[in-house]
């Protein structure tokens, strides 16, 4: 479904093309118009053997790709299959970003690598993380379908995702290069290490995004032995804790941080206000004031603007 953010008028509704089952991912280019979606097959899990056997289907069955092309002039969508020749299960997908251009297609794949493709192409460039022996808690980006972890600079030069190093959530920001045109990929470096910065993330999963200009990873933390999360933005150029553009707000308790805008000083977070129904919202956080998005879904883990 696309809608207007400030509004919350649907604009145009798609329908996963059969035989898939269900849209798991989607990611959007910087043009306002352009996403790529992900989608696979799926039957339903019930309890029982048939139940298992289900669920396996449901985690080997191949992903594939679409671009989808909204014209806001006639409000239309149009729905294109992407050609990826890489056969990528289901599970093994953790998250994806588009390229701010909508020309590479940015795949983390359990349990280390990183994809990107020329989606004009379908070339692929691989990148493997060396983190430390892989495990049920080791992994880079998050479970499927869990939020958007990849996440890319304005300039499409730089690509950030995250590691999670540890069960229990001690994750750091991994930033890659990329050379323009997609041909070969600059060096990569460690620029966020939670704990080492007196943070933990609360769990190994939600987004820990890069602003578009490059400068500062914005995620929700827990200061170390406290309970209460919190928005924390880190320097990608020192890995500290800097002060944000923005102050808290008392009235609600961050989930996850959705988009960013170019410098982090406007966020679209997801929380839950205190004393109000629904319990889950969505809105914009700028200058410490939190305004709910009209019309935004109560799940809002696979989202993109």
């Amino acid at each position: 479904v696309i809608r207007a953010t400030a509004t919350g008028a649907v604009l145009a509704t798609v329908q996963v093309p059969k035989p898939y089952g269900t849209f798991n991912f989607v990611t959007a280019a910087a043009d306002d118009r352009t996403f790529i979606l992900s989608a696979q097959r799926w039957w339903p899990i019930a309890s029982g053997p048939r139940g298992r056997d289900a669920e396996h289907r449901d985690n080997t069955t191949p992903v594939v790709f679409f671009r989808l092309r909204y014209d806001p002039a006639t409000r239309t969508a149009r729905l294109t299959a992407l050609h990826v020749p890489q056969v990528i299960p289901a599970a093994t997908l953790n998250g994806m970003g588009v390229s701010p251009d909508g020309s590479r297609l940015a795949l983390a794949l359990n349990p280390d690598q990183i994809a990107i493709i020329t989606l004009a192409t379908g070339a692929s460039r691989n990148y493997a993380w060396p983190g430390p022996a892989h495990s049920s808690g080791t992994w880079i980006g998050n479970d499927k379908p869990s939020g958007q972890p990849v996440s890319w600079t304005a300039d499409g030069r730089t690509l950030a995702f995250p590691a999670t190093t540890e069960s229990g959530g001690v994750t750091s920001v991994i930033l890659l290069g990329t050379r323009p045109g997609g041909i070969g990929l600059g060096p990569a470096r460690r620029a966020v290490t939670f704990r080492g910065a007196g943070h933990v993330k609360p769990g190994p999963v939600g987004n820990a995004l890069i602003t578009p200009d490059g400068t500062r990873i914005v995620t929700i933390t827990q200061r170390a032995q406290a309970a209460s999360a919190r928005i924390t933005q880190f320097s990608t150029r020192t890995g500290r804790p800097v002060s944000p553009p923005l102050a808290g707000t008392a009235s609600l308790t961050p989930w996850d941080v959705l988009w960013t805008d170019p410098s982090g000083g406007t966020l679209i977070v997801e929380g839950a206000r205190t004393g109000s129904l629904p319990a889950t919202v969505t809105g914009i956080l700028r200058d410490g004031r939190f305004t709910p998005l009209p019309g935004a879904p109560l799940v809002t883990s696979n989202v993109a603007w």
